[in-house]
Order: C-alpha cells, then sequence, then structure tokens
C-alpha cells in the first residue's frame, strides 16, 4: 500500500522556480559498523578534548598516557620518557622523584620504605647523616686534598707572618729604665716631653730643659734663659732643631749641636701649650689661636687659624701633611686643610678637653682623639667622609695616644685614677695589655724614633721607659696596605676636530 507523501516534504515552487529535494542519504558499509559501535557503547561518540601539548604534559599521570600524545593530524607519536622533567634531578633522590611523578595518585608504600631503607644505608656506608647536610659537600673524617685555610688563600703570607707573630708577642709590665724626673708640672694642658730623630729625649722640668741621649745615656742640660717658663717642648723631624714653647707667647728655636737659642718668634697671647712640625713648618697653639710658621723665612707667620674659643692643649699634623688637627680647653677639636684657613671639620663630641690626637700612619684620613676626666673616651674618625667610626669609653681621662707603626695597633695614656698605660687591637679594639705604670696621672708620652719604646713622665717624679711594640724585622704599614688597590684611572685621549 502506498502512501502519498506530505505537501511539505513535496518540492515546491518559488517564483516559477522549482525547489529540488533532498537527497537520499547513502548509508556506507563503513560506517554503519561504526554507528553500531557507537549504539553498543564500545566507542565513544563524542571527540577528545584536545589541550596544548604543555597542559597534557602535566596531566598526564602513567608512562603509558603520558606517550601516548596525538598531533593535529591524529597521528600517534612516541615521547621520551624523560621529557616532562625541566631540570636535571639531583642523583641520590632522581629514582624517588621518578616515581612520585608517575604514581601522583597511588597509594604504594612498599617502594617508599624500600627507598628510606636505601638511603639509610647508604648514608650509614658514607658515614653522614642525612638529616645534616644542609650546604655540606664533605664530611668531617673526609681528607681534604685543598687548602681549606681563607687567610692563605687571599691574604699576602707577610701579612699572616705578622699577624702571628702579633698574637705570641709578649709586652713587658715592667719598664726598661726609670730615671728621676724632680719638679715635674702637674698641669694637663702643657707638653713637656720630646723624643728626637737622633734618639734624644728632651723633658722640661720647672725651668730647666734636660737632653737624655738613649744611646749613650749622656745628660745635657739646654742653655735656655730661666726667665722664659717651659710650656711645650716640639724636635723638629731631622732631629737638628727643638722649639720650646713659653707661657708669654714666645716660641724659641735652639740649635742642638751648638747648643744656643737660634731664633725666637713672638706674636701670640700667653703661653704656648703645643707644638707640632711638618718639615719647615712649626705650628704653635696658643689662647684661641695655632700659628703657621715658616722657620726658613724673615717672617715666618704664614697662618693663623682662629676656632677655638680657649687654650690650645693638643697639636698634630698628619704624616702626608695634608691637615692639621689642634685640640683645646673648650672640648672641640678642628680640623685645617694646610690650604685654607677655615676649619673643614670641627668635633664637638667630646665633653671635656681634648689633648690626645694622633693620626693613623697607614691610613691619611683616619684620627684618633681622646677626652679629658669628665669624658674619658676615644672616638675615631675618617676625615675625608667626616664620620665617627668607633669609640672606647674608658674608665681614666686620656692623655695621650699612639700608632703603631709596624702593627695595627695603638696605645693609650690616662690619669686618675688608673695611671696606666693601654695597648689596644685596631679595628677590634680588643684590650691587648694595660700597664699599671705610675703613682700619679699619665701628663706627657712619646714614641722613641724606631716607634718599639714608650716614654712617659708623670708629677710622681718618674721618667719610665716601656718596650710596647716589639719589631723583629716587620717593614712598616703604608697607606692601604689592608685595602683592595683603586683601579687606575683610564687616560683621557684627546680628540682632534
Amino acid at each position: 500500500m502506498s502512501t502519498v507523501p506530505d505537501k511539505a516534504l513535496q518540492p515546491s515552487e518559488i517564483n516559477g522556480v522549482k525547489k529540488s529535494p533532498k537527497p537520499t542519504t547513502v548509508v556506507h558499509e563503513k560506517t554503519q559498523h561504526i554507528a553500531d559501535l557507537i549504539t553498543s557503547g564500545s566507542l565513544s561518540a563524542t571527540r577528545p578534548k584536545r589541550y596544548p601539548t604543555s597542559k597534557r604534559l602535566h596531566s598526564l599521570d602513567t608512562d603509558d598516557e603520558f606517550n601516548k600524545c596525538f598531533t593535529k593530524k591524529t597521528r600517534r607519536v612516541e615521547l621520551p620518557a624523560f621529557a616532562y622533567n625541566r631540570e636535571i634531578p639531583v642523583v641520590h633522590d632522581m629514582e624517588s622523584t621518578r616515581f612520585k611523578v608517575r604514581t601522583k595518585n597511588l597509594k604504594t608504600s612498599s617502594f617508599t620504605e624500600e627507598s628510606v631503607s636505601r638511603e639509610a644505608i647508604l648514608a650509614n656506608v658514607c658515614g653522614y647523616n642525612p638529616h645534616q647536610r644542609t650546604l655540606c659537600y664533605t664530611s668531617d673524617d673526609t681528607p681534604s686534598f685543598h687548602n681549606t685555610d681563607i687567610k692563605n688563600n687571599i691574604i699576602d703570607p707577610k701579612i699572616i707572618s705578622r699577624m702571628s707573630k702579633l698574637k705570641n708577642r709578649n709586652i713587658d709590665s715592667s719598664p726598661e729604665n726609670v730615671l728621676d724626673a724632680p719638679l715635674m708640672k702637674d698641669d694637663f694642658y702643657l707638653n713637656l716631653l720630646s723624643w728626637s730623630k737622633k734618639n734624644v729625649v728632651a723633658i722640661g722640668l720647672d725651668t730647666v730643659v734636660y737632653l737624655w741621649n738613649a744611646d749613650n745615656e749622656d745628660i745635657t742640660v739646654l742653655k735656655h734663659d730661666a726667665k722664659d717658663q717651659i710650656n711645650s717642648l716640639s724636635w723638629s723631624e731631622d732631629g737638628e732643631c727643638l722649639a720650646v714653647g713659653s707661657g708669654d707667647g714666645k716660641t724659641l728655636l735652639y740649635d742642638i749641636n751648638a747648643n744656643e737659642k737660634v731664633r725666637t718668634m713672638a706674636g701670640q697671647e700667653d703661653g704656648v701649650g703645643a707644638l707640632s712640625w711638618h718639615k719647615h713648618i712649626l705650628s704653635s697653639g696658643a689662647n684661641k689661636t695655632v700659628f703657621d710658621r715658616d722657620v726658613r723665612m724673615k717672617q715666618p707667620t704664614v697662618r693663623e687659624l682662629h676656632g677655638h674659643s680657649g687654650p690650645v692643649c693638643g697639636l698634630s699634623w698628619n704624616s702626608d701633611g695634608r691637615m692639621l688637627a689642634s685640640g683645646g680647653a673648650d672640648n672641640l677639636v678642628n680640623v685645617w686643610d694646610n690650604r685654607k684657613t677655615k676649619s673643614i671639620f670641627s668635633i664637638d663630641t667630646h665633653t671635656s678637653a681634648v689633648k690626645a690626637l694622633a693620626w693613623c700612619p697607614w691610613n691619611h684620613n683616619l684620627l684618633a682623639t681622646g677626652g679629658g676626666k669628665d669624658d674619658k673616651k676615644i672616638n675615631f674618625w675618617r676625615i675625608n667622609t667626616k664620620t665617627r667610626t668607633q669609640t672606647i669609653q674608658c674608665d681614666s681621662p686620656i692623655t695621650s695616644i699612639h700608632w703603631s707603626r709596624h702593627f695595627r695597633q695603638f696605645v693609650s695614656t690616662h690619669g686618675h685614677p688608673q695611671n696606666h698605660v693601654t695597648v689596644w687591637d685596631y679595628p677590634s679594639l680588643d684590650k691587648v695589655k694595660e700597664i699599671p705604670a705610675h703613682d700619679s696621672r699619665i701628663l706627657h708620652s712619646h714614641l722613641s724614633p724606631d716607634g718599639q719604646v714608650l716614654a712617659t713622665a708623670s708629677p710622681d717624679e718618674n721618667l719610665k721607659f716601656w718596650r710596647i711594640f716589639t719589631n723583629t724585622g716587620e717593614p712598616e704599614l703604608v697607606e692601604n696596605e689592608f685595602q683592595i688597590p683603586k683601579k687606575k684611572a683610564t687616560p683621557k685621549i684627546p680628540v682632534i676636530r
């Protein structure tokens, strides 16, 4: 029985044009077979969701799933098994790492126990504790074939030798020599002791200047007018001339070979309490002023420095002669450039008079300053940066400071109540030795020309000599010896236009 097709399914005529019916779909045998598989559930009808290669690599749990990846052309490609690991694993952890990647969601305890036991066996055989291996690459029992001493690898052997000798050397607590010094004035603001390059010690006792030759122990009395009060003494750098600061503002020069006065320079108020030489320039400090004089000139005064409001009791040139430090009873320290008349750096941190001033011989910009009885501090200053680097709080006033030229050490002398001599390491500031030196405060001190023996004078009427820095043939320290050398500046090449 034939059926009449629905009119809606028949060809229609639109605007006089007949519309052809859809072609009849012909099912191919192979296509029919795939449809049967889908119907039976053996094959999924939906196309698998595709991800970028990077996402698929991290989403695979097993090697089989990982290695069976399809490209855009649906061609199966076998990838290397190690492609998922972008870093080189540590050797002793490689197996456990691969195990964790492959079996991300599996719980297997047998392999873990086996790995732990294997690691314990290896640790036992190799002799190390696996729980204490942080940044440790050799065991304590493993012989080293390399020199692990950092000092020997980095620092010059000469410096190592010097440091070892420094640690082993002994400082005697007893003086090498003691001389009588009667009628020593008990005045903190005077400087009555100086030791020349020719090994002659000058000391002022009352109105007399005595010269003691340390080589032959001969004593000479300087032909000095007894009317002139003695406030300060200082030898020239060559040891041929002795400068004497008087109580009436005059500075006197004596020829030591002829033992006679050769010059008198006046002009300052009150007593000249401090003197310091640099080559032919003599600086003298009096009340509120410092005069620089060129002793070769007929009119010697070349500069007047005004920076203090009280007597100047300390003066010191640095070793290269570029800067002069002055300390006063007004608790101030002024640093002067040799080309200027105004202080380039003023230090007001001390709370007492500053008499102790010392420039470091191996660093021309390092200055040590020591305060009096109300301060008792030693401060260290970098003049080029105008900063204080370190401070020592002492238990007695500081009367003088001296740097060693052969060791990274310095010595300080003190007043009441300890009256001691103290040796310090620098820059650690460790106390190396403390010597009870006098029965009264130490007012004056000076190092010998070879930098080994310290002479100290006190109102207890004793002049004592202490061997502080014993030199065993080491060369003197020089500027920047312990610093990294600076790169040489590239010379500028002129451009011809």
